[in-house]
Formats: structure tokens, C-alpha cells, sequence
């Protein structure tokens, strides 16, 4: 037998010899790129740090960051906690702005002041500015909600995630949070048929802060969006894996309705009692310029109390359609809780 003249020629020598060749490549680019800094490789460091693949375009030579699994559960974690803020910062916002407008309104009606003093046109400039950080704070929740979109669906566009559904819903997010006083002093004529004093006919100035005021209420749905944020069974990893494996979407209907089964006297006590003063207060002040009766809360609270309860003695009725809507509406609401309610709960399903 001959001694080989090269070792090249023994298999396990070649893949030994690969092996060192690729060490001493990767060697000699690890101090190329010590000696020439970092600042010149930072897609290089970026794909190093994030633990990430590379690999080659199916059309182009070019070579793409690929994120790996652990990359996209960080980053979505952190999305996570950053949409939690974004809504918490909303609602405050949201509920600053309804504060506001309440004592603006309150301290206009005691005559404090009136509606073209430097006063209220302070209060009212709060709210506009706080109801423009609602709308950024709006926009850029709807933003996370994009991206976690995105991680979720492994989405490269943006667009994808942008349905009509999606668009309607943040359209009508906007619309309803954009309503609010202006700042200024604006009326109109309000005529209505006074039920009160005789049917006869009145017609009242009055301004414009009433209309654009009431909407504000709209802006609560924001504490069904916190609640949901803060509910274990959203935040919670396993409740969220068992409801993935049986198909159960966790949304704002889940959670009240999980409350609802857990402790129904307790939300049934707290949505009456929220209806039955933020009722009170809106037929206040539809009613509070054609009839004197109305300007005293206690009459509209008992009004608002004795047409949910259904007893409706007829002492006293609105007089304008903004009124009447608002009773209709706040009997309609608490009829069909205090009736499907009990149903609820005793033909509850387990969660």
C-alpha cells in the first residue's frame, strides 16, 4: 500500500477540511467586522442580535431579515401591553372631556356665567383639545391592532389587515368621539309642543352646546374596551389557549357575559343605576328651556325613574322629541335587561 500524498483524498478528511475552512471564514468576517466597527454591518448585527434567519428572494439575489418564533411572541407580548395603555389613556381622556362638559354646562345653567365670557370658552377649548388627543389616541390603537394583525397572519402589507370592516368601525370610532361643544356662543330656535302647559305651542333660543353636548355619553363605550384589556380571561395565556382550542373568541360580549353569570346582582345594580343618572341629566337639558319643572334634576330623575320601573304616574312628561326619545330609549333598555336577565342566569352555561 502506498501512502497518499494529500489527505484530501480520504473522505472524512474532506468534510474535516470543509469544516475548518467555513470556521476560518466566519473567523476572518467576526474580525473584519471588529476592526471595521459596527456601524458599517447593521443589517448584519440586526440579524445576529434578533437571532433571525437569512435567506435569498425567490427572484432577486438580495438577501431578507426572517424573524424567528421567539421574535414574533416578543414583540407581540410588547404590542400587547402597548394597546392596553393606548385604550387606558383613551378612556381617560374620554371621561375628562365628559367632566368637563358636565360643570361647563352646570355653571352656564346656574348663571355663573354666560356662554360668550372667557370662562366657558376656556372650558370649552379642554374639551376640544382633549377630545383631539382622544382621536390621536384612537388611531394609533387601531394602529396596534394592525400590527398584532400582522404578526399574527405572518403579513408583510399592512393593507391586508385594512377590511371594510375594520375601516367602519374606526370611521365610526372617530365620528363618535369628534363631537363635542365648540368653543363660541351659537343658537337656534327650538319649538316644541308644551304638554305641561296646555299643548300649547313654544319656541325657545337655544344654543347649540345641547345638541353637541349629549353625544359625549357616546365616548363610555371605551370602558367596555378597558374591560376587556383588563379581564384574566384576555390576559390570561391558558384561558386564551383553551378558548383557541375550542374556538372561542374572547371579545366584549364574552367577558359581560361571563360577568353576568359570576355576579348578576352586582352588574344589574351598577347599569341601572349609571342609566338611571346620565338619563336624568340629557332630559335635563332637553327639557330644562321650555319648562321650569325640568330645570330641577330630582323632577327628571323621578321621571326617569318611574317610566323604567313602568309605573308612570303622568305628573310629569316631556315636552320636546329629544326627551321623549331619551324615556322611550332608557325604558326600552331596562325592560329588556330586567327580562332576559333572570333568564340568563338561571339557563347559564358553564365557561
Amino acid at each position: 500500500l502506498r501512502k497518499p500524498g494529500s489527505t484530501l483524498s480520504i473522505p472524512g478528511a474532506v468534510k474535516n477540511s470543509s469544516r475548518d475552512s467555513a470556521t476560518a471564514r466566519m473567523q476572518q468576517e467576526d474580525s473584519g467586522v471588529a476592526l471595521v466597527g459596527n456601524a458599517e454591518y447593521p443589517r448584519y448585527m440586526e440579524e445576529r442580535q434578533l437571532g433571525g434567519g437569512v435567506y435569498k428572494g425567490p427572484s432577486s439575489g438580495s438577501l431578507k431579515h426572517k424573524p424567528n418564533v421567539g421574535y414574533r411572541l416578543g414583540r407581540r407580548k410588547a404590542l400587547f401591553e402597548k394597546r392596553k395603555r393606548i385604550s387606558d389613556y383613551a378612556l381617560v381622556m374620554g371621561m375628562f372631556g365628559i367632566i368637563v362638559m358636565v360643570i361647563e354646562n352646570e355653571l352656564s345653567s346656574a348663571g355663573v356665567y354666560r356662554k360668550d365670557e372667557f370662562y366657558s370658552i376656556s372650558l370649552k377649548s379642554l374639551i376640544s383639545v382633549s377630545t383631539v388627543i382622544l382621536l390621536g389616541l384612537i388611531v394609533a390603537y387601531h394602529a396596534l391592532e394592525v400590527q398584532l394583525f400582522m404578526i399574527d397572519n405572518c403579513a408583510d402589507d399592512w393593507r391586508i389587515a385594512m377590511t371594510w370592516q375594520r375601516i367602519c368601525q374606526i370611521s365610526m370610532e372617530l365620528l363618535i368621539c369628534a363631537v363635542h361643544p365648540i368653543p363660541g356662543h351659537y343658537r337656534f330656535i327650538w319649538t316644541t309642543k308644551l304638554a305641561n302647559k296646555g299643548g300649547g305651542i313654544g319656541s325657545k333660543s337655544v344654543p347649540y352646546d345641547v345638541p353637541l353636548s349629549l353625544p359625549m355619553f357616546l365616548r363610555l363605550y371605551l370602558i367596555c374596551r378597558v374591560m376587556l384589556l383588563h379581564s384574566k380571561l384576555f390576559t390570561d395565556a391558558s384561558s386564551r389557549s383553551i378558548g383557541a382550542l375550542n374556538r372561542i373568541n374572547f371579545n366584549t360580549r364574552f367577558v359581560l357575559k361571563t360577568l353576568m353569570t359570576i355576579c348578576p346582582g352586582t352588574v344589574l345594580l351598577v347599569f341601572m343605576v349609571s342609566l338611571w343618572i346620565i338619563a336624568s341629566w340629557t332630559l335635563r337639558q332637553c327639557e330644562r328651556f321650555h319648562d321650569e319643572e325640568h330645570a330641577n334634576l330630582l323632577n327628571a330623575m323621578w321621571l326617569i325613574a318611574i317610566t323604567f320601573l313602568s309605573v308612570g304616574f303622568g305628573d310629569i312628561v316631556p315636552n320636546t322629541y329629544c326627551g321623549r326619545g331619551i324615556a322611550v330609549s332608557t325604558g326600552i333598555m331596562v325592560s329588556s335587561i330586567l327580562f332576559f336577565l333572570p333568564i340568563k342566569v338561571v339557563y347559564s352555561e358553564p365557561y
